[in-house]
């Protein structure tokens, strides 16, 4: 059937629209969408032959099949680790040695720590905050950080959500090691502003 699709806009039925017809029409999260695969209307973000069009657009909702596992995050890690944690690391290396921080007192160990935190905390809560809704590591990986209606996240959120992962390294890191078996895949710090990691599709190309 060529013509399938229906729509509620300004509380009226409107229709019947081709699929690319449908995908034009600029449709919201939370347009009622009538489709010929159910039976009821849905929410255009539930109707799964438009998850394409709405990757399209950023938003990545997040579902069970594409929530990212624990070694597609511990590889973006990985890559963060020597991109920021290393670099972050021999730049304190220098200071000290050139007299800048005296890493053999308790207030310039601190400060050298309190530096090395808010580098990475930075960097992850900038990159999370930018299209790529991530860190260079995520998008490596094809993962980005999402709300639960598949959107990026502000400023504050990400900041927390990174400043909660000192909490996450806790007792032998074991806030992250519970995306593991958590249902949603969330770590501590995912779990605590509500957030989720999803993996794009190969096709997808914005986030």
């Amino acid at each position: 059937m060529s013509y399938a699709y229906y729509i509620i806009k300004d509380g009226q039925e409107k229709g019947p629209y081709t699929f690319n017809e449908l995908i034009r029409l600029h449709l919201e999260i939370n347009t009622r969408v009538r489709s010929p695969m159910a039976a009821n209307w849905e929410d255009a973000c539930d109707v799964p032959e438009l998850s394409s069009y709405f990757e399209s657009l950023g938003i990545y909702f997040p579902t069970k099949s594409n929530l990212a596992s624990f070694w597609w995050r511990l590889l973006a890690y990985i890559i963060d680790f020597f991109i920021i944690e290393v670099s972050t690391y021999f730049v304190l290396d220098q200071l000290a040695r050139s007299g800048v921080i005296d890493p053999n007192s308790p207030k310039g160990l601190l400060l050298a720590l309190v530096i090395f935190q808010g580098v990475i905390i930075l960097y992850n809560t900038i990159c999370e905050i930018t299209p790529m809704k991530g860190s260079i590591g995520k998008r490596i990986c094809r993962l980005v950080v999402v709300d639960i209606d598949g959107s990026g996240i502000g400023f504050f959120r990400a900041f927390k959500r990174n400043l909660y992962k000192i909490l996450s390294r806790l007792f032998f890191y074991l806030g992250f090691l519970r995306v593991l078996w958590d249902e949603h895949r969330q770590a501590w710090h995912d779990e605590f502003v509500k957030v989720y990691v999803v993996r794009r599709r190969k096709n997808s190309s914005r986030g």
